[in-house]
């Protein structure tokens, strides 16, 4: 599984979570059959267009939540996360 979710800032595992997806600067990519930890930099953004959905989906990453602080977290607990693309649309 490729999974996406929106990050403060790029520290590793203790990657923040951002708050908003839509206006988040960073994005997290973590692909669970590798084990790959990596950040990607979102400079694009326009109210109401899903904008950061749509990048990820073009990499081929599922855009995910949840209630976690840390990329870490995020990581320890992906079958619990939430689909943004059923979310925000």
């Amino acid at each position: 599984m490729k999974i996406g979710t929106p990050i403060v800032e790029n520290r590793g595992k203790e990657f923040k979570v951002a708050e908003h997806f839509g206006r988040a600067n960073f994005y997290l990519m973590y692909n669970s059959g590798k084990g790959e930890l990596r950040s990607i930099e979102c400079k694009e953004h326009e109210k109401g267009t899903y904008l950061p959905i749509r990048m990820l989906e073009e990499k081929g990453i599922e855009a995910k939540t949840g209630d976690y602080s840390t990329a870490g977290e995020i990581i320890g607990n992906l079958s619990s996360l939430r689909d943004l693309k059923s979310i925000c649309r």
